[in-house]
């Protein structure tokens, strides 16, 4: 996979990645900052986009930086943000002596276009997809995600959750009815909105597909690359990675972690007014990818999660 150089982005390959029709109707500046020094092959990277959340970002980042390997690059999507999220970064990443990257978007691109950027500037061995609200206390989650890489036939990991294709589908579409102990592990639900209880570190589960927060892939994987831009622009694509590496032999991971997010530190994009607003119906008109993979998953046997020793 071609890997962006921190001095630039050619917009031709910013277009191709993100799935952004040229011309685009809201072409914006796209301006990259690179801060520290550089690492020459860290050993994670973490891509984390960012809209509206400089309310929050100081108690994320101290979690987050506190807990990740040493040899760890950074990489910040602003997607549009309005707020003072910009500011707060860039105050933040002059202070770190950490090897960081901050991109920013005029326009709002939303997640997946976000996630294709941010591994493309990535130079880890793993890219690790973060998103702006989790609270990450797990000193040990990294070092297991190695471990569990190591087993081989991954095609991406969660610290989130894990289930079969089913969950994916509403009753009225499959009418079979789940067993959540059998086909559904981690934080499902609402329970990403409490910090677990405990955390069993001595295993790992092999499950059909997975939830990002915290979703990690491994670049020397021979069937990595990025997500599908050109159907997919919020939501499912995770689902459609995993799905589409199938065909390989490769099954999707949930890994448990100690991480969890507040209800009122969702999504802002629910508040869309404006151009944000306009992109977003823009892009739900011309990106079809969800619909089609769950037509896709309806003919697939139901297939339990299996816990696997570490």
């Amino acid at each position: 996979m071609s890997r962006f150089d921190s001095s630039g982005i050619t917009r031709s390959t910013y277009m191709s990645i993100t799935g952004l029709p040229d011309p685009h109707p809201w072409a914006g500046a796209v301006v990259l900052q690179a801060f520290g020094q550089r690492i020459v092959r860290p050993l994670f990277s973490f891509v984390i986009p960012v809209f509206n959340k400089a309310d929050i970002l100081n108690e994320v980042l101290d979690r987050l930086m506190a807990v990740v390997p040493e040899q760890s690059q950074f990489v910040f999507i602003n997607d549009a943000s309005t707020d003072e999220t910009h500011a707060l970064l860039t105050h933040r990443l002059r202070q770190a002596n950490c090897d960081a990257l901050l991109l920013t978007n005029e326009t709002p691109l939303y997640e997946t276009a976000c996630h294709n950027l941010g591994a493309a500037l990535s130079t880890g061995r793993y890219v690790c997809d973060f998103q702006s609200d989790l609270r990450l206390h797990d000193a040990t989650f990294f070092t297991r995600v190695e471990r569990v890489f190591a087993h081989g036939g991954i095609s991406s990991l969660s610290g989130r959750a894990g289930h079969s294709w089913d969950l994916l589908l509403s009753l009225p579409w499959h009418r079979r009815p789940l067993k959540p102990s059998r086909y559904q592990v981690g934080l499902t639900g609402t329970k990403v909105f409490q910090r677990p209880a405990r955390v069993d570190t001595t295993c790992f589960w092999h499950v059909d597909t997975n939830c990002r927060g915290p979703w990690v892939l491994d670049t020397q994987c021979p069937h990595y690359g990025l997500l599908d831009s050109t159907q997919f622009f919020l939501g499912d694509d995770d689902h459609h990675y995993n799905f589409s590496r199938q065909k390989y032999g490769l099954r999707a991971a949930y890994l448990p972690c100690d991480v969890y997010c507040l209800p009122q530190d969702g999504s802002t994009r629910q508040a869309r007014t404006g151009q944000n607003q306009l992109i977003f119906d823009f892009l739900s008109i011309n990106k079809s990818g969800s619909d089609r993979l769950l037509e896709r998953l309806g003919s697939l046997p139901l297939q339990p999660v299996a816990r696997i020793k570490l």
